[in-house]
């Protein structure tokens, strides 16, 4: 495993919580979240561009036993915040999770493993967007609302009740 590896976490983009258990961390340029478990976010907060894979594993074992593999299995998850992406030993390229624990024997530590987790965050504007309900009146005459109140009203003024309000536009008369 190269020890002349020096990782550099990325901030410029990104919008950084800590809560209890956890580091979320939001990429404004490509919208994905990303949630740390609080031993990946350790790995990350550690790479400061002056560290090899080596130092870090040793820096944070001041606080908890980490190892170069656990080190490299992090950053190999931690990529998209990395100002430049690491090359994995071919060893740990492309692991699961599952082959990381049967391969560093770890069963009893699991919880010490990083772990990552990102999600897409929606577009503005599907984040904004709002549902539309098809109504439609026992007499037979419909419309397209925003809730099933406005339907329930629709279907008064036109003399009728509302026969049922399923999400999606009516089709036109």
């Amino acid at each position: 495993m190269s020890r002349t590896t020096l990782p550099l976490a990325r901030k410029d983009g990104l919008q950084i919580q800590t809560v209890p258990g956890e580091t979320l961390v939001y990429d404004g340029s490509t919208d994905k979240a990303y949630v740390l478990s609080p031993s990946a976010a350790a790995v990350w907060r550690a790479c400061n561009g002056a560290r090899s894979v080596q130092e870090i594993a040793q820096y944070l074992s001041a606080d908890t036993p980490t190892n170069e593999q656990v080190v490299w299995y992090a950053l190999g998850q931690l990529n998209d915040l990395l100002v430049e992406p690491v090359t994995l030993p071919k060893e740990l390229a492309g692991i699961s999770r599952r082959q990381f624990l049967k391969r560093a024997s770890v069963v009893a530590g699991a919880v010490a493993i990083p772990v990552v987790v990102s999600i897409v965050a929606p577009s503005p504007a599907h984040a904004q967007s709002v549902n539309i309900w098809c109504c439609m009146c026992a007499n037979g005459i419909g419309n397209s609302y925003t809730n099933c109140d406005q339907c329930d009203s629709f279907c008064q003024t036109v003399g009728s009740t509302l026969a049922n309000c399923l999400p999606g536009l009516c089709p036109p008369p």
